[in-house]
């Protein structure tokens, strides 16, 4: 060996060194990012969506027995739900001894990965083009965070909860990225497209919407190999051709029936004609989506043929172009078929929606990796950068991109807390076992929590106490309390409620915080209270028994609202001449903005006459005074009419999305 080859293999291993140092510390910087990003958020919940109450129920019985008795009518739909990522759930909430916390440590660690197998796809490029693809995306989420504010991966676990799809989308990212490593380490082709048949089924036992994604991405990739085989000009390949092409669409035939008689696919077909409330931040219409979407597959081509055209040489170094670019044809060519199929009167908008955050997110990628390849293609250093600082910035950007990205869709401010839902967990589970001992046919309930929200009263009342979902549950979900005690066993409450808590009804079990009420006793107690009288004070809560109520929302200080277009107020006039009033007052306020006027009516089964009113500016407080010309014994019921009545989301004030009319302050009788 002469002196220069010998110069060349020192060269060549103390290259190897340095970088394989890199590596690791590449690898280690992003592992302290994620166990960091996982301790930081391991406590919020950025929901308070029913899909968090359906997911955690389906997790708690898995967590229980391990299975799922059919028919259960707590769960409704997620008896037949797709359970791999419930399963998993279960399992790391077995560890703790809490589903919650074996929900929560599935959903980060899903939103994690997902950005993990982003960012190692991103990484995949060779040389400098690495630093500058990272960079141009980091850059990009920045711009997201503070103005774009794009849906991208993660968003599923805001606002709404849509927990099995991202576990299924990051296992899909992760499973793409494996790919793109075996291509790249030039492991046989039947490998590759092995191991992603696999983890299609796989995912698919979590979520259908990733795992078809996963498929067609496969077809796209099969199709983009066989151009480049047929593009060879070797003989012995060119014969090789047509035995690949059999091959490959024998495997993704079998590969698509395969998924099409696993039993997610019937499953979620079911689930998808079920139409929701989804909105996707930018793009909020369905036009608007499937202008995205051609814009995602214009922009995935342009990527495909880009790939292709490169020289052969460089073609390794620049994979990422070609599986990002077939993801974002996957997901764009699905989103369309669904729109078709929604043409045809086949499954809902809300299913064409949920591709909303993927295609968001391929777009933002992708305008990076255009950027990539329009201007860092070439194999120059940077100028301005020592090679120390290179290998700095090899080591950090790809933690630095995965924190960007998982911090880029999360609010400052969580909606819930896993310490409050493990500790409410605790204790009804606690009171749940104690009351399985007393056998009754009649199931309980949760209503007013110490949380005060009734989502989490109706997620305990039907994961714990496994309440069907019957209309007197949505109920409580509506917040409107039980809505005939005759069909309850036990109501469990805050310790002194006002409204719920009767002492002289509570059965023999509670904790700290939680008391359980028996409801034939707490039954007698409401019809009690339910008889007319002088005063009705709507400002306390307590003061007026939920029985008397319809379409009203909560108590609050200032006053009870009502919710939607027609209320209705009633009590028991008492069999004796005792009390028999003249006129009933309403003392109220109503829901003004802007120059948008409040109109009511309001009208009694013991009046012949009706009232109206107009509500001209926000506070106003009018009385209104109804005659009352036959009050005999029985229900004396108030009837309100509300057509002006509209929600502070529809006219941009707030979040709240109740339709309001009024806001009683008082019912009184004279």
């Amino acid at each position: 060996m002469n002196s220069k080859s010998r110069k060349f293999s020192v060269k060549s291993r103390i290259k190897e060194r340095v970088l394989s140092k890199i590596a690791l510390g590449r690898l280690a910087f992003a592992f302290l990012i994620c166990i960091s990003l996982y301790l930081w958020t391991s406590n919020q919940i950025w929901s308070q969506s029913v899909d968090l109450a359906h997911h955690y129920a389906l997790i708690t019985r898995l967590f229980d027995s391990g299975t799922v008795v059919v028919p259960d009518a707590s769960l409704g739909e997620m008896t037949f739900y797709p359970r791999l990522s419930h399963r998993i759930a279960a399992s790391l909430g077995a560890l703790f001894g809490s589903p919650i916390m074996g929900m929560q440590l599935a959903a980060v660690g899903s939103m994690i990965a997902a950005w993990v197998g982003m960012c190692t796809m991103l990484s995949s490029f060779g040389g400098q083009v690495r630093i500058r693809a990272l960079l141009l995306f980091a850059v990009l989420l920045i711009a997201n965070r503070l103005v774009l504010k794009l849906d991208i991966f993660g968003s599923e676990l805001v606002n709404n909860y849509f927990f099995s799809q991202l576990f299924a989308q990051a296992a899909m990212i992760c499973a793409l990225a494996v790919a793109l490593l075996l291509d790249r380490a030039r492991v046989p082709v039947w490998i590759r497209y092995a191991f992603l048949i696999v983890a299609i089924l796989v995912i698919e036992s979590a979520h259908l919407l990733p795992a078809l994604e996963l498929l067609i991405c496969m077809g796209v990739l099969v199709l983009s190999d066989l151009i480049e085989v047929w593009r060879d000009k070797r003989p012995a390949i060119r014969k090789r051709f047509y035995i690949y092409a059999a091959v490959s669409g024998i495997a993704l035939v079998g590969t698509a029936v395969a998924v099409v008689v696993h039993p997610t696919f019937s499953a979620m077909r079911m689930i998808s004609e079920n139409n929701g409330d989804l909105t996707v931040h930018r793009f909020s219409s369905l036009t608007s989506l499937v202008i995205l979407a051609v814009v995602v597959v214009i922009s995935s081509v342009l990527l495909l043929l880009g790939w292709q055209a490169a020289p052969t040489a460089i073609r390794r170094d620049i994979l990422p172009l070609k599986y990002f670019g077939s993801f974002g044809l996957s997901a764009s060519l699905l989103f369309m078929l669904q729109c078709i199929a929604l043409h045809f009167g086949q499954g809902s908008e809300y299913a064409c929606k949920k591709y909303g955050v993927a295609l968001a997110t391929i777009l933002l990628i992708q305008v990076a990796l255009h950027l990539v390849a329009r201007f860092s293609l070439s194999t120059q250093p940077f100028k301005w950068l020592a090679n120390r600082r290179l290998a700095a910035a090899e080591i950090v950007l790809p933690g630095v991109i995965i924190a960007l990205a998982f911090f880029s869709p999360v609010p400052r401010h969580p909606e819930l807390t896993v310490a409050e839902l493990h500790k409410l967990e605790v204790q009804t589970r606690e009171i749940a076992a104690l009351s399985a001992k007393q056998v009754s046919p009649l199931p309980t309930i949760a209503v007013h929590l110490p949380t005060n929200r009734p989502m989490l009263d109706y997620m305990y009342t039907i994961a714990v106490f496994k309440a069907p979902r019957n209309q007197m549950v949505m109920h409580i979900l509506a917040n409107r309390g039980p809505s005939d005690y005759s069909n309850l066993y036990a109501v469990v409450t805050t310790k002194d409620d006002a409204t719920y808590d009767d002492k002289a009804c509570r059965l023999p079990w509670s904790t700290a915080d939680l008391v359980a009420i028996d409801a034939a006793c707490h039954r007698k107690t409401e019809r009690a209270a339910a008889f007319c009288r002088s005063d009705f004070d709507f400002t306390k809560p307590g003061s007026v028994s939920p029985l008397m109520l319809s379409g009203f929302s909560a108590m609050e200080e200032s006053g009870t609202w009502t919710e939607g277009r027609d209320a209705s107020f009633k009590c028991e006039l008492p069999p004796s001449d005792a009390f028999k009033p003249t006129r009933v007052e309403v003392v109220t306020s109503a829901f003004v903005s802007g120059s948008r006027q409040q109109h009511m009516t309001v009208s009694s089964n013991a009046s012949t006459t009706t009232q109206a009113a107009t509500f001209k500016s926000a506070g106003e407080v009018q009385t209104i005074t109804l005659p009352l010309t036959h009050s005999n014994s029985g229900w004396l019921s108030l009837r309100f009419s509300l057509p002006d009545a509209i929600s502070p989301k529809e006219v941009g004030m707030s979040t709240d999305d109740r339709p309001l009319g009024l806001s009683v302050k008082a019912i009184r009788f004279r």
